[in-house]
């Protein structure tokens, strides 16, 4: 006695009714961007408060004006980072399946809008 209903559809049916997915392969600009200023703001913070010489007065301006000088330096260097990684492969973001091109073509086809009388001439 099996517990599976009738209902469900066969291996065949599944993959003659099935499209192919492919796996995100595009970086997260923003937060890899975000993540390099972030270290550069530490990294720069850390740095001032370590280095001898200054006020107490100006210790947290200097420490402010480093941090979020080696912000910009850190996400500066993140973006041409993630920007060059990007461009390395390029099939990322292209269909691993020859035939999703044709699918791709025939729905734009079936949501392409009718022409109107006298406005589409």
């Amino acid at each position: 006695m099996s517990d599976a209903p009738d209902d469900l559809s066969s291996q065949a049916e599944l993959d003659a009714n099935s499209l192919p997915a492919f796996l995100r392969r595009e970086p997260r600009f923003a937060r890899i961007i975000a993540t390099g200023a972030g270290i550069g703001f530490a990294f720069g913070v850390a740095l001032a408060l370590g280095l001898p010489g200054h006020g107490a007065s100006y210790r947290a301006v200097v420490a402010l004006l480093v941090g979020l000088g080696l912000a910009m330096v850190g996400a500066l260097t993140a973006a041409a980072i993630v920007t060059r990684s990007d461009g390395r492969d390029p099939r990322a973001g292209t269909p691993s399946w020859p035939g999703m091109q044709a699918i791709e073509d025939a729905v734009a086809a079936e949501h392409k809008p009718e022409p109107q009388p006298g406005k589409d001439g």
